[in-house]
């Protein structure tokens, strides 16, 4: 009986660790993408690769994948109407965020 409760709270445990990891991934893309948009017109300065070498650093490399590919999904579909750019681009810019 004692068996099943520790694993229970074992469980629990992981599950709200995960979580965890997931909000504040979450909240970390948000907020590269966010900085990124806000200083879109200055030349080379963005924030998004720093977000997610903090994610992949912090939390590993699955969800620092995960951030990569969410972020520049949401990224690309925030500078087409402002920037022009975009569209074709995005699987490059994947494979450069991956890698």
């Amino acid at each position: 009986m004692s068996k099943t409760k520790t694993s229970l709270k074992q469980r629990e445990k992981d599950r709200i660790q995960t979580i965890l990891k997931l909000s504040v991934t979450a909240t970390l893309a948000s907020l590269g993408i966010i900085l990124s948009a806000v200083v879109i017109f200055f030349p080379n300065i963005e924030f998004i690769s720093v977000s997610i070498f903090l994610i992949a650093l912090l939390f590993g490399i699955e969800y620092g994948l995960l951030a990569a590919i969410s972020i520049a999904v949401v990224y690309e579909f925030l500078v087409i109407p402002i920037y022009g750019s975009g569209g074709l681009l995005i699987l490059f810019k994947l494979l450069c965020y991956i890698a």
